[in-house]
């Protein structure tokens, strides 16, 4: 949950910066991704936490982008 925490808040923090970088990662399931965005970093990181496949690939984006350590 950690992981999620860390990168919940780097989305929150930068924004459309990220959002941009990380919506192929998200895909299909993007309407529910920003719905949980929406309702703050706690339900964010849960959805994250709940999409574990995604969270690792959109950590390694916004890693990569040096968005998050």
């Amino acid at each position: 949950m950690t992981l999620a925490i860390k990168v919940a808040l780097a989305i929150i923090k930068y924004g459309s910066k990220a959002l941009n970088l990380i919506k192929g990662a998200v895909g299909a399931l993007w309407n529910s991704f920003i719905a949980a965005k929406n309702a703050g970093y706690m339900a964010l990181a849960k959805w994250l936490f709940n999409h574990a496949s995604i969270l690792s690939a959109i950590y390694k984006i916004l890693k990569h982008y040096g968005l998050v350590s």
